[in-house]
Formats: structure tokens, C-alpha cells, sequence
């Protein structure tokens, strides 16, 4: 699947889901990260890792919670992608709006859609 600009990402479908999605080159279709399974590190951009997906950019918004924080971070290619961390992992990560950010997810916790 290539994102809008130049962020790409990998999706593990089984082709029935492919077919009755009615997907193929050049389909316009959205995709859906669990926010909870985006792992969230910086400097991540030169390092090889066994995830599928390795989106940076520039964090937009930090939201703090009780217990986690949400981060959304804007990508390259203009899109976002929103990470749900725990308190204690922010503190450690120690991102601020404007740092450079990557999320991090696997290709299972994708979902695609199209209208």
C-alpha cells in the first residue's frame, strides 16, 4: 500500500480479503493502525528492525493521560499516525511537539478499507 506523497506501509491480507476489497494497483483506499500496537522511538530511521512498517516525522500533538500519553506523529508524506505509550515510556523517550519520531508497527495491526 503507498500512503499519499511517500509514506508506504506493509499490510498482511490473505488475497480473499485482496479480492473482495476489489483492491489492485492504483485503488484508493485508507488504512487503520491500532494506536496501541505502534511502538514509538526516535532516531529509528538507520536502524534495521524486524517490523513491517517504519513511518517517521515530526511529532504534532502530545496528549498526556492518567496512565499513557497519546502521540500523534506527522509523517513525510503529510499523513498522521497516533502511538498510545505509557507515561513512563514518554518520560523516557522525551519527545517534545516538533521532535523527530518514528512509529513502529507490525503489518498485522493494519486494516484497509475502501468506499
Amino acid at each position: 500500500m503507498v500512503l499519499p506523497i511517500s509514506d508506504s506501509l506493509v499490510w498482511g491480507a490473505p488475497n480473499e480479503s485482496v479480492e473482495n476489497l476489489g483492491l489492485c494497483e492504483n485503488t484508493d483506499a485508507s488504512a487503520i493502525i491500532k494506536a496501541s500496537s505502534v511502538i514509538l522511538g526516535r532516531d529509528l530511521h538507520s536502524c534495521r528492525l524486524g517490523a513491517d512498517s517504519l513511518l517517521c516525522g515530526s511529532v504534532a500533538k502530545i496528549v498526556p493521560g492518567a496512565v499513557t500519553t497519546e502521540v500523534t506523529v506527522r509523517t513525510s508524506g503529510e499523513n498522521t499516525i497516533g502511538a498510545i505509550i505509557t507515561n513512563e515510556s514518554a518520560c523516557l523517550i522525551g519527545c517534545t511537539e516538533g521532535d523527530f519520531a518514528c512509529p513502529v508497527f507490525q503489518a498485522s495491526s493494519v486494516i484497509f478499507g475502501v468506499e
